[in-house]
């Protein structure tokens, strides 16, 4: 019984861990930096985006900066940001720097930079 109580929070984290992972998978790896066994990665893609089911979809840029500790992803923040509609026929060949003053400073591809 002591086994699977101990077993069954593990299997938890280890879902969450990979689920975490395989999103991240899917997502273009602009930035990444190492320090002390922890790793921060910057990720985006650009998408058609519903707001809520039943609208029109609109284009929008979105960016995951996900901690990780030792290979596996413990903190995960996201920001979206909508962009203009005349971006909707070429959201494929969208660019990382296109909009990348739209979003603050974590989600930066130079976290250094000022705001435009």
């Amino acid at each position: 019984m002591e086994v699977l109580m101990c077993a069954l929070p593990l299997l938890w984290l280890a879902s969450v861990a990979w689920s975490r992972h395989c999103e991240s998978s899917r997502l273009q790896l602009l930035r990444i930096s190492r320090r002390n066994g922890c790793t921060l990665e910057l990720r985006r893609r650009a998408l058609l985006q519903a707001a809520s089911p039943g609208e029109f979809p609109q284009p929008r840029e979105e960016r995951v900066v996900m901690w990780r500790l030792a290979g596996v992803p413990v903190h995960v923040q996201r920001s979206v940001v909508g962009l203009p509609l005349q971006t909707d026929a070429r959201i494929d060949s969208l660019t990382a720097d296109e909009y990348d003053g739209r979003f603050s400073h974590w989600f930066r591809l130079d976290p250094d930079s000022k705001a435009p």
